[in-house]
């Protein structure tokens, strides 16, 4: 029943937005004194519908968009002789108000809606810093985990995806203001674009809360005895171990047994125990065949430059080309170890202690004291792979053969490995040659060599536990009173229109990817998501997509208010009206560039339901 009231105020929020953009036309057009002939929400067959007056309204079928039907509007219905309410016998400004309407029906929405959201109370994620990845620029400024981002060259963040919006569109240096704990800080960080997302980057993520179970479609809750697990329990340990979401995921990926005892909590705060199959699944048929490893980054590339967050690096001893293997009394043999001893767990807060491979010899480092962060470390030193040492993913075919974790691959086939830098490369390239077919493997485990016989790729086996915990990023709810939610409501909503102008802009320079384009079905899921939290977030959301809609609409494409726009303007400098069937050859172009572009983010969309 919760869904479908939640799909109904989907629905509907969509609705709103499309009756106000054409209410915007019908008004201004009734002002003018036009003869408004349909007022139509949707297209194609009528489904429910009234007169009154002059004007028919009307439902249609199919849900993507609306329109005003006015009278003499289209070339082909003006008639031979001229009435005064008719479209195209009103003046060109006249005709531009209309035109302009829904655009600035649109606008005055956002400004309506944003402050009422702010009043209501909107649930954003927080703005605080959840990790920082080592070697960009976030890190290099010596941004830390837990600092709470205020502005962004001047402009208050209040939540995390207006820091990730403020970073996208821009590859210039940006001022940031930080609090960490009691101080306030100004880093200046310079955005670097990537590739694999489509925009700019610092390297930094959102504060995420503890790993949850998804509803009971996760692929999990078929295979657990009913009531023992419900959605949303939250883990907060896994084989007595304390986990947050940064490693619970891994802690279970790696894991050396066929079933885990996790501790539970629900909703209410009551804790339990619960014993969990870990069953494996096979990847789709055609996956690219693999043993099942990945590279073990433990060795030091670089030692951040801040001299506060490299600290703890430096004290220990740490240098550039070190390859950890033992930290804080944790052996180092896969990236999950690596992790969990990075920041800190499973050790001793105050005293850190390191042994490293340092040119051929095991070197032992502190123990020194330390009264900083837990996970400073983490964010002291940057690390690349060393060499051919693995992680080995448990239930793939490296570990069902007798690969482990923090082995050093001697030989695979043919291709023989000497520690060299770029040992890796060569390793990936040997295993992707070789197909499916079986390899001796020879590894180094400590003091011992040892040879696996016939190892054969295949498909990477993840459990399907590690598919159905999810760890949503902190909210915290913006509230604004009034009048602070106006002031509020006018900044965000200039700040949406630069970030759309932006994002137009980048499209065309490259400086972001079409692919992160939505449609309708982005639109769908974005909104269900957030009708779940409340009407202060529906509401946000209806601003931004009121926005979205105003400037799409006045891009200056045929068939759209703003190539419209551009056809009056056109007639002013003429001084008459223009051509026929010029118009119909600018509006068939403009109609085909509109339904590529509906068909592009439609496939964006597809790909995303895909990919997951």
């Amino acid at each position: 029943m919760l869904a479908i009231v939640n799909g109904a105020v989907v629905v509907l929020a969509i609705g709103i937005l499309i009756f106000v953009h054409e209410l915007g036309h019908f008004l201004v057009a009734k002002k003018v004194g036009i003869r408004v002939e349909a007022f139509a929400l949707g297209f194609g067959p009528k489904v429910w519908g009234f007169t009154r007056g002059d004007t028919i309204y009307k439902l249609c079928l199919i849900p993507l968009g609306g329109y005003v039907k006015m009278s003499g509007e289209a070339p082909e219905d003006r008639p031979e002789e001229v009435r005064g309410d008719e479209f195209f016998a009103k003046t060109i400004s006249q005709r531009a108000w209309v035109v302009s309407a829904g655009v600035i029906m649109n606008v005055l929405f956002a400004i309506i809606a944003f402050p009422l959201a702010f009043a209501i109370g909107v649930p954003i994620e927080t703005a605080v810093v959840g990790n920082v990845t080592p070697g960009l620029p976030a890190w290099e400024a010596g941004i830390e985990s837990g600092d709470e981002i205020l502005t962004i060259d001047d402009t208050e963040m209040l939540g995390f995806p207006d820091v990730k919006t403020a970073v996208a569109f821009s590859d210039e240096p940006l001022e940031v203001v930080l609090r960490r704990g009691e101080e306030t800080l100004t880093r200046t960080v310079t955005p670097l674009y990537s590739e694999a997302q489509g925009y700019h980057v610092i390297g930094i993520g959102p504060e995420i809360s503890a790993p949850r179970f998804m509803g009971e479609d996760a692929p999990i809750m078929a295979r657990l005895p009913e009531g023992t697990v419900g959605p949303r329990d939250t883990v907060t340990g896994i084989d007595g171990r304390p986990v947050d979401a940064a490693v619970a995921s891994g802690l279970i990926r790696y894991a050396d047994r066929d079933e885990l005892e996790l501790e539970v909590e629900d909703a209410r705060g009551g804790r339990r125990r619960v014993v969990v199959p870990l069953t494996l699944a096979d990847e789709a048929e055609g996956g690219k065949p693999r043993i099942g490893v990945v590279s073990l980054a433990a060795t030091i590339d670089r030692i951040a430059n801040s001299p506060r967050q490299s600290d703890l690096g430096r004290r220990l001893g740490l240098v550039v080309g070190d390859r950890i293997a033992v930290l804080n009394g944790r052996p180092i043999r896969s990236n999950v170890d690596l992790d969990i001893a990075l920041r800190g767990r499973g050790a001793g807060a105050a005293r850190k202690t390191a042994t490293v491979e340092r040119d051929g010899a095991m070197v032992e480092l502190g123990p020194v004291d330390w009264d900083g962060r837990p996970g400073s470390l983490a964010g002291s030193v940057a690390l690349r792979s060393s060499g051919t040492h693995v992680s080995v993913e448990f239930g793939s075919p490296a570990y069902r053969a007798g690969m482990r974790s923090g082995d050093r691959v001697l030989a695979y086939g043919d291709s023989r490995f000497s520690g060299a830098e770029g040992d890796w490369k060569l390793l990936v390239e040997a295993i992707g040659s070789a197909g499916d077919a079986p390899r001796d493997v020879e590894v180094r485990r400590g003091d011992e060599t040892i040879l696996i016989r016939g190892l054969k790729p295949g498909p990477i086996r993840p459990t399907l536990l590690s598919l159905s915990l999810e760890a949503p990023p902190m909210t915290h709810e913006v509230h604004r009173p009034f009048p602070s939610s106006v002031s509020a409501g006018f900044a965000q909503t200039k700040n949406k229109l630069v970030e759309i102008l932006m994002t137009l802009r980048g499209l065309f320079t490259g400086g972001v990817a079409a692919e992160n384009l939505g449609g309708i079905i982005t639109i769908a899921r974005v909104s269900y998501t957030f009708a779940e939290q409340g009407l202060g977030k529906i509401l946000f959301f209806m601003a931004i997509l009121s926005l979205n809609l105003a400037i799409l609409n006045i891009l200056p494409i045929p068939i759209l208010d703003g190539g419209h726009l551009v056809f009056l303007a056109l007639e002013k400098i003429k001084g008459g009206p223009i051509d026929e069937r010029w118009m119909g050859y600018a509006n068939v172009v403009g109609l085909v560039f509109i339904l590529g572009l509906m068909l592009f983010v439609t496939y964006n969309d597809i790909m995303r339901l895909v990919a997951g």
